[in-house]
């Protein structure tokens, strides 16, 4: 037999409890009507001490609300809701090493787990539990099932809500610095600093300009290539102290031709601004889909600084794309098959001797390009210990970015930039446009080159440039592609960077990137697709006027409708007798399909004619005047709900 201390400890640590219905009615009587010595109920929580918890199953709902309270009044380590997972902050003891490598003292958001928040409901108050027999409350264990029935509440968690650590003081966008340690709750900030931090009250420009020098003397050994290269410098030690308050900023990258330039070093010194440490390293390797899992494994861990070293391959991907530029992402959890929302708070750099950053990355991409030309750039004399040197004047160099954000929101934010670069609004106001108005070169100039560089545009640029010199401008199927490659080497070459396989150009991959590049346009040329014939698409590479907000529309056979005051029936229209078809109406009308500029921001109702006459056409607009119950004019109109666009 077991004594009654055993058995009420395992009813404890029970998930579920079965009783039998006499003693259940036994305990319920016990329990309700026997006082203490005080002359208190003692199976009531009417009378308990307000720092412990008298545990009745029944009130199992009170039990959990109180447990949390008790959560949030505990003055020891704090405990967060981010998506829709618990997590605590913790600090790294000890590097990490392998494909993913964090430093000693690098701050990591892990998830809370059951035992672990069992502990902590435990140790934050007193649980008690009634003992029949001995007609009193004893000192229990937090019991399981609070555990588990709160874990599982999502979405009624009175827990702060935690959208990032940050190891630095923080400027709002209406100017408000946080220097205080703590979390704070306008934010949701988890401010880990301690100490003063010297920061200038109302700087003005000349502060800010002041603050640039002492970066540009901090960084004096870097050989940039070009002035646009210090800029995009600048940024990557402004945006790291801002991104907790941005929705998104750019990626971030430093390549050089040779290797020893400096560029790790560079990242780290940016690091270590932002985090106090280095940074988070993470190896892109070459398999996408292992280094996508990497990276989702940093973002959900709440990793503020992420630098991706030493990329062999084109920088490119999705998930690149939308942890740089959204706000939130779905992240599938590694071995599950739920995903959670995540706050995309991180910061993200790459490093890469002559790297590409190809596709959709590049618009979203800021690129440092350092250039020693020298052979062996490590073996340059540099007589400076750059990270000894920024780790001591950490505290100085943070208070100078904060003078460059702030002087420029002081001044008003002025408008200094011609164009902003989609997704990334509050950046070009907040970092971009200080930068610039500081008097320093626009570090988005960059991108210009990298476009450039970019292999994806490359392909589009040869392709476009061999298609509209050999073929021209009539419509083509891909299988007439292919045919016209047989017979000039040009074309070949071109549409072989994009569609070759085992030596031979493939259609179906030269098809499906043909509809990936619809309507775009390179050096003035335009993809468009032609209306299908026998469901066939055909296409063609067409030249557009500079400046023009006007695009080629393709009118099918649906899109032409009889003029009600024309006395036409059906396409065309015979005098009230039976329509034709549409081919030979078409035949009739003198075309096979209708291609013409059109500014699209003025769809109005128009007619052939005004088109003819009010249009610029492409494939000149010819309906034939005809006699006898044939076309007697050109007033049909257009129905802009059945045109296809290009």
């Amino acid at each position: 037999t077991y004594g009654q201390g055993t058995i009420d400890r395992a009813i404890a640590n029970c998930n579920t409890v079965y009783i039998a219905k006499v003693d259940r009615k036994d305990t319920e009587a016990k329990a309700s009507k026997p006082e203490n010595k005080k002359g208190e109920n003692p199976a009531t929580n009417e009378n308990s001490n307000t720092n412990e918890i008298r545990w009745i199953e029944s009130e199992l709902s009170l039990m959990v609300d109180k447990a949390e309270a008790a959560l949030l009044n505990d003055g020891r380590e704090s405990i967060y809701q981010r998506g829709i997972k618990i997590v605590r902050p913790i600090k790294i003891s000890v590097p990490t090493t392998g494909a993913v490598k964090r430093p000693e003292g690098a701050i990591t958001l892990i998830e809370i787990e059951a035992h672990y928040l069992l502990k902590r409901f435990t140790s934050a108050t007193t649980w008690l539990k009634y003992e029949s027999r001995k007609n009193r409350w004893t000192k229990i264990v937090c019991p399981r099932l609070v555990v588990d029935t709160y874990l599982s509440s999502v979405g009624e968690w009175k827990l702060p809500v935690l959208r990032a650590v940050v190891q630095h003081p923080v400027m709002e966008p209406n100017g408000r610095i946080i220097s205080k340690s703590g979390y704070d709750a306008d934010t949701g900030l988890l401010i880990d600093i301690s100490g003063k931090w010297p920061i200038i009250e109302n700087p003005t420009r000349e502060d800010a300009v002041a603050a640039i020098e002492q970066f540009r003397h901090l960084l004096r050994y870097y050989p940039w290539s070009t002035p646009v290269d210090f800029s995009v410098a600048l940024s990557l030690m402004i945006s790291p102290i801002a991104r907790a308050m941005l929705p998104a900023t750019p990626l971030h990258a430093v390549e050089a031709p040779e290797a020893g330039t400096g560029k790790s070093l560079l990242v780290n010194v940016a690091s270590i601004l932002a985090t106090g440490n280095n940074a988070v390293v993470m190896d892109y390797g070459r398999d996408p889909d292992e280094a996508e899992k990497r990276l989702n494994g940093l973002l959900l861990s709440g990793d503020p600084f992420i630098a991706i070293d030493n990329v062999e391959h084109p920088l490119q991907g999705s998930t690149l794309c939308q942890t740089v530029s959204e706000e939130a992402r779905q992240i599938r959890q590694f071995g599950k098959l739920d995903s959670i929302k995540t706050p995309m708070t991180a910061f993200l750099t790459a490093t890469g001797n002559n790297l590409v950053i190809s596709k959709d990355l590049v618009r979203r991409s800021l690129v440092c390009r350092l250039d020693a030309k020298t052979e062996r750039p490590e073996l340059r004399t540099i007589d400076q210990n750059l990270l000894a040197e920024v780790k001591e004047r950490r505290r100085e160099l943070v208070g100078h970015v904060l003078t460059i954000i702030s002087a420029y929101q002081l001044a008003g934010a002025p408008n200094v930039v011609k164009t902003a670069i989609g997704s990334f609004d509050e950046w070009n106001r907040m970092v971009r446009s200080a930068i610039v108005w500081a008097g320093e070169a626009d570090p988005v100039e960059s991108q210009e080159l990298t476009k450039g560089e970019d292999p994806a545009r490359e392909a589009l640029y040869a392709i476009f440039s061999a298609w509209n010199l050999v073929i021209g401008k009539d419509p083509v199927t891909v299988a007439e592609v292919i045919r016209r490659c047989e017979h000039n080497q040009e074309l070949r070459d071109a549409v072989a960077m994009v569609a070759e396989r085992r030596g031979n150009i493939d259609g179906r991959i030269l098809g499906n990137w043909l509809t990936t590049n619809k309507d775009r346009q390179a050096e003035k040329l335009l993809l468009i697709k032609v209306a299908s014939k026998r469901n066939i698409a055909s296409w063609s590479i067409i030249e557009v006027k500079e400046n023009s907000t006007a695009r080629p529309i393709t009118f099918s056979v649906n899109s032409v409708k009889p003029n009600e005051n024309s006395g036409l029936g059906g396409y065309g229209g015979y005098g009230g007798q039976k329509s034709p078809s549409r081919e030979k109406c078409l035949s009739t009308l003198g075309y096979s399909e209708v291609l013409v500029d059109v500014d699209v921001e003025k769809k109005c109702d128009l007619t052939f004619q005004d088109l003819q006459v009010k249009m610029t056409p492409i494939t000149p607009i010819t309906p034939k005047t005809l006699q006898n119950g044939q076309l007697k004019d050109a007033s049909l109109p257009v129905d802009f709900d059945d045109v296809e666009r290009f």
